[in-house]
């Protein structure tokens, strides 16, 4: 009875150093999911990824213009290498996972979409490198409805 009673305990410590571990997992290329932020302090939470179509789900979060509420998020993830010689005859020899999300920002009335691909920096760390294009329905002249920027987004530990 007590080596069932420490095997018991033993198992049950094992599962909660488990568990712990899983929880402040940073996101990777490999597996993006978890919280990024970029340099202006959003979050881009991807909670899911379906590893059949690269469809990801998840919530972003800004602190300028949103009001600091979540909203969904939608995309994709990419990082199949081009089997035919026909199609591409060099592109084997650098491979990054592209990324393409949108966010419908509610009421606000806009949407942005990102675009980029994750790859290791020189220092070995996980980073999306994101060109993204805001368009809004209201503005005071017709040539501002679409907004262009760049983001860099990296693992957070929220």
């Amino acid at each position: 009875m007590k080596k069932i009673l420490n095997l018991s305990v033993l198992i049950l410590l094992f599962s909660i150093s488990a568990w712990g571990q899983e929880t402040n997992t940073k996101p990777t290329c490999e597996n993006p999911i978890g919280a990024w932020k970029n340099d202006s302090g959003s979050t881009l939470a991807i909670d899911t990824l379906d590893t059949a179509t690269g469809k990801i789900t998840g919530t972003y979060t800004s602190p300028s213009g949103g009001g600091s509420s979540s909203y969904p998020l939608i995309g994709w993830v990419n990082d199949a290498i081009v089997d035919s010689e026909d199609l591409c005859k060099t592109c084997k020899t650098n491979n990054a996972k592209v990324i393409s999300f949108t966010v419908r920002w509610g009421s606000i009335g806009s949407i942005t979409s990102w675009t980029g691909k994750c790859q290791k920096n020189e220092n070995g760390d996980p980073v999306i490198k994101t060109l993204w294009n805001l368009v809004r329905p209201n503005t005071n002249y017709d040539w501002d409805h679409i907004l262009t920027g760049s983001d860099n987004f990296y693992p957070s530990s929220n």
